[in-house]
């Protein structure tokens, strides 16, 4: 059946081309753009008290707990939403609360066999596509833009996949990038993460 790339998102000119947006949490709520999420996290959509216009109306809040490093997450299906073919980034706006805010880890996937699916086996591993990752540490107070390469992203599962970042639809037979999940880590093996995020983008 042919695809046919949903408008569901914004544009806007940033730097010196365009940034296609996944999600600004204007609408209230992370549920359009449909989310999934997974394990501790409790993601909040928050109004804008302060009146920051970067910011808009509303932005996303992350509590959750820590055991083993590990918190939770959450993820977007997004090759219906989204062509990166002229793509070079990722971005997004991150609100820290100094040095132990937490961690984010980025995975991002894309479709190598062509049927804009991401296949897993039991243990939720890919079997078919590529997976690229990208982690930081949230150590600092305030908004910062966070602006990721995807030459930055590294492999995480080799020989899975054809090992090389696609995220072009290619003459429509491809997906291209399938979708991504952002990951909360503790910056201790246990307590909480405490963090927040708008403007998740693609440039």
């Amino acid at each position: 059946m042919k695809r046919f790339i949903l408008c569901l998102v914004a544009v806007f000119l940033a730097g010196n081309g365009y940034a296609v947006v996944v999600d600004d949490f204007e609408d209230g709520d992370y549920s359009n753009p449909e989310w999934w999420v997974f394990d501790k996290i409790e993601p909040r959509v928050v109004k804008n008290e302060a009146g920051d216009k970067r910011r808009g109306k509303y932005f996303l809040e992350i509590t959750g707990d820590v055991q083993g490093w590990y918190s939770g997450g959450m993820g977007m299906y997004v090759a219906d939403k989204v062509d990166c073919a002229a793509a070079g980034s990722m971005l997004l706006d991150v609100y820290g609360y100094g040095k132990d805010s937490g961690q984010i880890k980025i995975e991002i996937v894309d479709d190598d066999n062509f049927n804009w699916e991401c296949e897993q086996d039991d243990n939720y591993k890919l079997v078919n596509d590529d997976q690229f990752v990208y982690q930081f540490p949230v150590n600092w107070e305030g908004w910062k833009t966070v602006e990721i390469p995807f030459s930055k992203f590294k492999d995480s599962n080799p020989g899975i996949g054809d090992d090389e970042f696609n995220p072009e639809k290619a003459d429509g037979s491809s997906g291209g990038l399938l979708q991504f999940n952002i990951i909360f880590i503790g910056s201790k093996s246990s307590g909480n993460v405490r963090l927040k995020i708008d403007n998740i983008a693609f440039e």
